[in-house]
């Protein structure tokens, strides 16, 4: 975390910049050239976010600018960007940036309200399943849409649906279950089956829909709100603590009887404790199922707030329930990030995923060569993948599949995608189905692959924001392993520094006693009449009873004493403070004195760290070829008015 918002800094001050050759050359340093219009944009850009007025001036923000300019060159010049660990986490912060360009804002916000609105309800759903392999002939796949559509018209005639699913279906459990599938809400079915689900009318049947399993004819049988969580209170005694089964009853009868007599929960909970293991618990976010009781749930959410149920049994032990708190249902703000990442790690992501491709063919101009793509087809269709397959041989490696805007495929190419895939695969039939699939992941990959090498000059504004990351991370790493950690292990400097600079590390006298403030300077006087004649801050506190009072170790240099009397003399004393009166007493005087090294090794180890980075900062100025365009800077500085 400390390493981005330090990144953030540095990309916030000072922008990367962008030599144009058309432009008036503003500034030179080693053998690298800014332009007006490279200093300008930075400057522009930040000048609303800069807090320290001092920095808008022209001529600071030029000190930042060149200073910034001098350590990315130094980090080039130390080979930092060739690091691995460098790269592999610019690479990753690169791919997070242009995330953004390859998805369709407009669909994904579709798809995300509509999760929304989905996740206020439950749908009780039962289901035919007709299987049938995702990569199926379309021979296959017709054969068990027609089975799938002559059940649904049997349904749709009136025939009774558990019965049909019994008879028909190809999920093993509907043998038991008659295809019943209970309640479920968003993102708890595959999401083709979840949307024929909520898309259909309560009692009816849906025409069959397509998921990865197969076919599908849905029924809906009920819709109730989202039972959402609840906060509850739980007393549970089991039997096997007690030496007879009846002593278990006894006591939650008991428990049950103080309730109603107005003692809490947690007050009757804890009385328990010693009889039963864990016999009170609190949940703040209990949810349907989160326990495994039966009747538990239907109670709670039965329950108004502050209501306890009748004693109940299940397994063994005997409950009683308080539901305590309805939470509320979050807002659509409120849920946006977590189902943003849910909708994006989904079956809706291949939404998204085709959107794109659809886009970038059509950018692309993509152009098939359908015979030269079907006879790389041909080498593979109806063929096994197993430990004796062979990998089909082209006749023509070169011979272009197809051509895109910029580029082309070749049949070469595509095979080797199809290899590399199917390594991962065992004892599996390739279909023409699959093939089909296989030549569309191909193009949506390099397609997209070329998309995003040419971010950058599509896009200025991230090619910008990715250089900024870019030289965020190098300044990091340079200021790591040239400044940071440098002076962190240089104890023996530390130390020196420390002995150099002992006075800025004295440690100020303090007091020992108590501090009362009041309105007013007489009831300040009369306090401290009380407490000369008593010598107990209790009893001055119940008696005078001060705004606010304080028991402890006082510095010297507190705010709260800048009105006192000489502290190390005057032991006890009133004084103004703050628009108030103050009584001062006091037990003790401890004097100033220079701490030991231990106490203040961390600070030191900052202010040296300062000190070095300064020195460094300077080195590196002045080892530099600066020259600035003096005439261009003034013509900058009259447009901004400086």
């Amino acid at each position: 975390m400390y390493k981005q918002i330090l990144i953030f800094v540095f990309s916030l001050l000072l922008t990367t910049v962008y030599a144009q050759s058309h432009d008036e050359l503003l500034l030179h340093i080693n053998d690298h050239n800014y332009s007006v219009s490279d200093f300008e944009r930075v400057y522009a850009k930040n000048l609303d976010l800069l807090q320290d007025e001092n920095q808008k001036d022209l001529d600071n923000y030029m000190d930042l600018y060149i200073l910034y300019q001098l350590k990315v060159q130094k980090a080039y010049a130390l080979g930092l960007d060739e690091k691995e660990s460098y790269q592999k986490e610019f690479a990753t912060h690169r791919s997070e940036l242009a995330e953004k360009y390859f998805t369709d804002e407009q669909r994904l916000e579709s798809l995300i309200a509509e999760a929304f609105d989905r996740s206020h309800t439950e749908r009780e759903a039962s289901h035919i399943l007709f299987r049938v392999n995702p990569y199926a002939t379309p021979q296959d796949t017709l054969k068990a849409y027609q089975k799938a559509m002559e059940v649904y018209e049997k349904a749709q005639s009136g025939m009774d649906f558990g019965e049909l699913a019994t008879a028909y279906s190809e999920d093993p459990s509907a043998k038991q279950n008659k295809g019943h599938l209970g309640y479920f809400t968003v993102f708890r079915m595959v999401y083709p089956f979840e949307s024929a689900a909520f898309e259909t009318p309560v009692g009816e049947v849906s025409a069959p829909i397509r998921s990865r399993f197969g076919y599908h004819v849905v029924k809906v049988t009920d819709e109730k709100p989202i039972r959402y969580y609840r906060s509850i209170s739980l007393i549970r005694l089991q039997e096997a603590d007690f030496s007879h089964s009846a002593q278990a009853q006894e006591l939650i009868n008991e428990a049950h009887a103080q309730l109603r007599q107005g003692k809490s929960i947690e007050e009757v909970g804890a009385t328990f404790d010693n009889n039963s293991k864990q016999a009170f618990r609190q949940i703040e976010k209990f949810y349907p199922g989160s326990l495994s009781v039966q009747g538990l749930d239907d109670k709670v959410y039965e329950m108004d707030e502050g209501q306890y149920s009748q004693p109940f049994y299940d397994k063994g032990s005997w409950y009683i329930v308080q539901l305590d708190k309805i939470l509320p249902f979050p807002t659509y703000e409120e849920s946006y990030d977590n189902i943003r990442r849910r909708v994006i790690s989904d079956a809706r992501a291949q939404i998204l995923k085709e959107d794109l491709s659809q886009h970038l063919q059509e950018k692309y101009k993509l152009n098939v060569g359908t015979k030269a793509l079907q006879s790389v087809k041909d080498l593979y269709s109806n063929s096994t993948f197993n430990d004796d397959w062979q990998t089909p041989k082209l006749a023509a490696p070169q011979t272009t599949v197809a051509t895109y805007d910029g580029g082309k495929f070749s049949a070469e190419q595509f095979a080797d995608f199809l290899n590399s895939r199917l390594k991962m695969k065992a004892n599996f039939n390739i279909s023409e189905t699959y093939l089909n699939n296989e030549w569309e992941e191909f193009v949506a990959y390099h397609l997209k692959k070329t998309y995003d090498d040419n971010l950058e000059e599509m896009f200025p504004d991230f090619k910008h924001t990715v250089q900024e990351y870019r030289e965020g991370l190098l300044l990091f790493d340079l200021m790591e392993q040239e400044i940071w950690t440098k002076a962190k292990q240089d104890t023996i400097a530390q130390q020196n520094y420390f002995k150099a600079h002992a006075q800025q590390y004295i440690m100020p006298g303090k007091i020992v006693g108590a501090l009362f403030e009041y309105s007013t300077k007489n009831e300040a006087e009369n306090a401290l009449k009380f407490y000369k004649k008593n010598n107990s801050y209790e009893k001055t506190v119940d008696k005078h009873q001060p705004e606010k009072w304080f028991k402890g170790e006082i510095s010297e240099t507190d705010e709260r004493l800048i009105n006192s009397q000489n502290v190390r003399e005057n032991n006890l004393q009133v004084f103004p403070v703050n628009n108030k009166y103050a009584v001062l007493v006091i037990e003790d005087y401890v004097p100033a004195r220079l701490p030991e090294w231990e106490e203040v090794k961390n600070r030191v180890a900052h202010d040296y760290q300062s000190i070095y980075e300064e020195q460094w900062n300077r080195d590196l100025k002045n080892n530099a070829t600066i020259t600035i365009n003096q005439s261009a800077f003034e013509q900058l500085k009259k447009k901004y008015q400086q």
